[in-house]
């Protein structure tokens, strides 16, 4: 989570608030089927009070698996 993990394992260098926007999609950096999903550091929830509300909207999927 972040913008430096999801640049490392997507090796797309736009910000965050693009990333997070993005289908998940395999990483060309790790083996299998892993699927990247891309949204903000926890940390960094306490800095922008829109963020929290992206961030459960980014890992609402999780409570589908």
């Amino acid at each position: 989570m972040g913008g430096t993990a999801g640049k490392a394992l997507t090796g797309d260098s736009r910000p965050i608030e693009q990333l997070r926007l993005l289908r998940p999609a395999p990483s060309p950096y790790l083996d299998g089927d892993v699927e990247v999903r891309v949204t903000y550091h926890p940390s960094a929830l306490t800095r922008n009070p829109a963020w929290p509300e992206r961030f459960d909207e980014d890992v609402g999927w999780l409570g589908e698996q």
